[in-house]
C-alpha cells in the first residue's frame, strides 16, 4: 500500500505537468496575446469535470497572462472558471472567493449574463454545503431576472439546478412542475447535455416517491442521450445514472441486477473524484451481500464504506474550520506585530524630530520626550506580549505533532499486539481479531494528520514552504515537510513517527537537505531553518500577498 501511495505521489504530478505543458505549447502558437487568454481557459472548461487539477493549472497560467496585459474580462473568466474547478473540487470557500471576485469585474465591465453565470456556480456550491434555502433564493432570483433579459439558456440552467433542491426538502410536486418546464426550455434549444441532466434527476426524484417505473424510463433516456454525447466529458453524470438504476432495480427487489448497475457505477469512480457516489454504492452493496449471506463480502463492504465516509465525514470539516479559524487568529497577530514594529519606528522617528526641536525650544522638549518615550515603552510592552502569545502558538504546535506521535505509535503497538495473538487464534477469533485491525486502519490517517499540523504550522510560520522552496528549489515535498519539523526541533525519532518513516530513512533525508542547502559539517541544520525563517519573514509589505500554501 505504501509503495502504490508513493508512486502516486511521483507519476501523478508529473502526468499533470506533462499534459500542463503540452497544452502551453500549444498555446504558445498563438501570438495575439488575449486570444492567448481565451484559447487557455476553453481548454480549462473542457477538462474541468474529469480533471480539474489540470483546470485549475490552466487558468491560473491565464489569470496571470491576463493580468500582465490588463485583459479585465480575460481575468473575469479564469476567477469565473476557477470558482468552476474549486467546486469540482470541493474547495467551497475558495470557489465562493474566486466567484466573488469575477463578479466585481463584470460588475465594473456591465456584463449582466458573465454575472448570472458565476450565480449559478455560487448556487451549486450552496447546494453542496447543504444551504437549500439559500440555493432555492438565489436561483429563483436568477431565473426572474433572465426572464426579463429574455435568455433562455439562464433560465435552463436555474431550473436545472432548482428542482432537485425542493426534492431535498420533500416537495415534489413543485419539483416535477419545475422540471416539465426545464425539459421544455431544453427542447427549445436543443441542449442534449441538459436534457441528459434533467432525466437523470428526474429520475432520482420519481424513485424517492416510489415512481420506479418512470424513474427507470427517465435514467434510460437519459443514459441514451449520454452514449451520442462526448462520452469523455461527463463520467460523473454516467455514474449517477447508473447508480439512479441501481437504486430503482434495489426498489424492485432485482437484486442482481441492481449489482450489475452498482459494479457499472464503482468502476466509473476510479476514474473521477465522487466520494459521495462510492459511498453510497458502498453501502448498497453491504445491503446486496447481507441478503445472499456473503457477510466476507459485506464485512469488506462496509469497510471500504468506513474509509470513505470517514474523508468526508462532518467531524473532519469541523476540525477543519477550526484550523482555519486557528490560522487566521495567528495571521492576524502577526499582523498586528507588524503595524506595532513600523509604529515603534515612527515613534522613533518623532522623538529624534523632538531631540532636535529641543535645542531651540528648551522649555517645551522636556515634556514632549517624556511623553514619546512613554508611548515607546507601551508599544514594545504590547509587542512582547503578542511574541509571548505567537511563542505559546507555537508550543500548541509542537504540542500537536507530538500527539498524533503518540497515537501513531500506539496504533503501531496495539496491530503488533494483534498479530500476535492472531499466530495462535482459531479461525472465528482470526476474523474478529483482522476485522479490527482493518478497523485501527482506517482511522490510521497519518495524511490527514499531517494535513490539519501543517495548516496549524503555516498559520504560525506563514509562507515558510513557498520561502524555502523559493530559496532552495530543489527541495522535494517530502524534504519540505522534514524541513518543518527541524524547525520545531524534533528529533530523530519524533520525525520518523511523523512522516511514518525509520530513522535511518530521517538520517538519509538529513543529509541530502544539508548538501542541497550547502552547509557544512559543523553547521546546526535545525538552528539554520529557525533563523532562515526569521530573517526571510523579513519581507516587503507588497511582498505578502505572495504567499501561498504548499500542497
Amino acid at each position: 500500500m505504501r509503495t502504490i501511495l508513493v508512486l502516486a505521489l511521483f507519476v501523478l504530478p508529473s502526468v499533470l505537468y506533462g499534459q500542463l505543458d503540452s497544452v502551453m505549447q500549444q498555446a504558445d502558437s498563438i501570438s495575439e496575446p488575449d486570444e492567448r487568454v481565451l484559447w487557455i481557459l476553453s481548454y480549462a472548461y473542457s477538462q474541468y469535470s474529469n480533471s480539474p487539477q489540470l483546470t485549475e493549472e490552466l487558468a491560473l497560467e491565464a489569470k496571470e497572462l491576463a493580468e500582465k496585459n490588463y485583459f479585465e474580462d480575460g481575468v473575469a473568466r479564469s476567477h469565473h472558471i476557477l470558482g468552476i474547478c474549486y467546486w469540482v473540487m470541493g474547495m467551497y470557500q475558495k470557489s465562493l472567493e474566486h466567484n466573488f471576485q469575477a463578479k466585481v469585474i463584470y460588475e465594473k465591465l456591465g456584463d449582466e449574463r458573465r454575472i448570472m453565470l458565476i450565480d449559478i456556480n455560487s448556487s451549486n456550491v450552496y447546494g453542496e454545503l447543504k444551504e437549500t434555502e439559500e440555493t432555492i433564493k438565489t436561483l429563483r432570483s436568477l431565473y426572474t431576472r433572465a426572464k426579463q433579459l429574455q435568455d433562455s439558456q439562464i433560465v435552463l440552467l436555474s431550473l436545472n439546478n432548482v428542482f432537485p433542491e425542493y426534492r431535498k426538502l420533500g416537495q415534489y410536486d413543485s419539483s416535477q412542475i419545475l422540471a416539465q418546464e426545464a425539459l421544455v426550455y431544453a427542447h427549445a434549444l436543443s441542449d442534449s447535455g441538459m436534457l441528459c441532466s434533467i432525466h437523470c434527476n428526474l429520475a432520482a426524484t420519481l424513485n424517492e416517491i416510489e415512481e420506479v417505473d418512470q424513474s427507470i424510463s427517465h435514467a434510460m433516456i437519459a443514459r441514451n442521450i449520454f452514449r451520442k454525447l462526448d462520452s469523455d466529458r461527463n463520467l460523473k453524470r454516467l455514474a449517477n445514472i447508473q447508480t439512479n438504476l441501481a437504486d430503482s432495480y434495489r426498489r424492485l427487489s432485482q437484486l442482481d441486477t441492481m449489482k450489475l448497475y452498482m459494479d457499472s457505477a464503482l468502476a466509473l469512480t476510479t476514474k473521477i473524484d465522487v466520494p459521495y457516489l462510492e459511498r453510497e454504492l458502498y453501502s448498497g452493496f453491504k445491503d446486496y451481500y447481507i441478503k445472499k449471506s456473503d457477510y466476507k463480502n459485506a464485512l469488506k463492504s462496509l469497510d471500504s464504506w468506513v474509509e470513505v465516509n470517514d474523508s468526508i465525514s462532518s467531524v473532519e470539516v469541523l476540525k477543519e474550520v477550526k484550523n482555519l479559524q486557528f490560522q487566521y487568529e495567528s495571521e492576524k497577530k502577526q499582523k498586528q506585530i507588524a503595524l506595532l514594529k513600523a509604529q515603534k519606528t515612527s515613534e522613533r522617528l518623532k522623538l529624534n524630530t523632538i531631540l532636535f526641536l529641543s535645542i531651540i525650544i528648551l522649555l517645551g522638549s522636556g515634556l514632549l520626550i517624556y511623553r514619546q518615550k512613554l508611548r515607546i515603552i507601551k508599544s514594545a510592552g504590547r509587542e512582547k506580549s503578542l511574541n509571548n502569545s505567537l511563542d505559546q502558538k507555537n508550543q500548541e504546535l509542537t504540542a500537536n505533532a507530538l500527539n498524533f506521535i503518540q497515537k501513531n505509535e500506539l496504533m503501531n503497538d496495539m496491530t503488533d499486539k494483534i498479530n500476535e495473538l492472531m499466530k495462535n487464534a482459531d479461525p472465528s477469533l482470526s476474523n474478529e481479531l483482522n476485522r479490527m485491525k482493518n478497523i485501527i486502519k482506517s482511522s490510521f490517517r497519518l495524511d490527514q494528520d499531517w494535513e490539519n499540523f501543517k495548516l496549524m504550522f503555516e498559520g504560525i510560520h506563514g509562507g515558510f514552504f513557498m520561502r524555502l522552496k523559493e530559496t532552495y528549489p530543489s527541495l522535494g515535498k517530502a524534504e519540505l515537510k522534514l524541513c518543518a519539523l527541524l524547525r520545531l526541533n524534533m528529533n530523530l525519532k519524533e520525525s520518523s513517527s511523523v512522516l511514518g518513516i525509520s530513522t535511518n530513512s530521517v538520517k538519509t533525508a538529513r543529509h541530502r537537505i544539508r548538501k542541497k542547502l550547502g552547509l557544512n559539517t559543523e553547521d546546526n541544520l535545525s538552528d539554520f531553518l529557525i533563523n532562515f525563517d526569521f530573517e526571510s519573514q523579513q519581507l516587503p509589505a507588497e511582498d505578502l500577498s505572495k504567499l501561498i500554501d504548499i500542497k
